[in-house]
C-alpha cells in the first residue's frame, strides 16, 4: 500500500475522532487504504435510501478522491459543499469548520490537475480561497494546512499553464506561510 499524503493523515485523523456510530469503520477503511470498501459501503446505503451525514460523505468524497473517480468525485463534492458545519462541532470554535468549507473545492482542484484541467485547477482554487476567508493564513491550524493544499494546487497548474510569474508568486505566498 502507497504511504498516505501528510495532509490525508491528518484529515483522516480528526475526521476518526469526531466519527462516533456508523461512520467509525469507513475512517478504519480510509486509514487503511480501503477505499473501495467505503464506496461500496455508502453506495449502497445511498441505494437503500439512507441520508448519509457530511462525516459519510467526507469519506465517500475521500474514496472517490483516491480511486480516481472524477465524475463521482465532482457530484460527492456538490453534495458535501452543501453542509455548512461539521456538526457537531468539536469545539466552541470549531477550527476544522474553515479548513471544510473549502475541502470540497480542493477535491474538485486536485481532479482538474490530475486530468490536466489546469484553468479549472485555478477557478477552483479561487473558489476555495474565497471559502476560506481573508484571514485564514493566520487562523493557524487546518485553515493553514487547507491554504496551502489549496495554494500548492494552484502553483501546480500555474506551472502547467507556464505562468512563472503567478507561480513564483504563490510559491512566496506558501513560503510566507511556513513563516508564521
Amino acid at each position: 500500500m502507497d504511504r498516505l499524503p501528510v495532509y490525508r493523515l491528518v484529515l483522516l485523523a480528526v475526521m476518526s475522532f469526531l466519527c462516533f456510530g456508523c461512520a467509525g469503520s469507513g475512517v478504519q477503511a480510509s486509514l487503511s487504504g480501503r477505499y473501495q470498501d467505503n464506496i461500496a459501503r455508502y453506495e449502497e446505503q445511498q441505494g437503500q435510501g439512507v441520508k448519509l451525514d457530511q462525516r459519510e460523505y467526507f469519506l465517500l468524497c475521500e474514496a472517490y478522491s483516491q480511486v480516481k473517480n472524477y465524475v463521482k468525485i465532482m457530484a460527492c463534492a456538490q453534495t458535501f459543499d452543501g453542509f455548512d458545519r461539521i456538526e457537531p462541532p468539536l469545539y466552541q470554535e470549531d477550527m476544522y469548520s474553515d479548513m471544510h468549507a473549502a475541502t470540497g473545492e480542493f477535491w474538485r482542484a486536485q481532479a482538474f490537475l490530475e486530468i490536466g484541467k489546469y484553468k479549472d485547477v485555478l477557478a477552483a482554487v479561487d473558489r476555495g480561497l474565497k471559502r476560506l476567508g481573508p484571514a485564514s493564513a493566520f487562523s493557524g491550524g487546518n485553515t493553514s494546512v487547507a491554504l496551502f493544499r489549496l495554494l500548492a494546487l494552484r502553483g501546480m497548474a500555474q506551472t502547467q499553464l507556464k505562468d512563472m510569474g503567478a507561480a513564483r508568486q504563490t510559491l512566496a505566498e506558501i513560503q510566507a506561510l511556513r513563516d508564521l
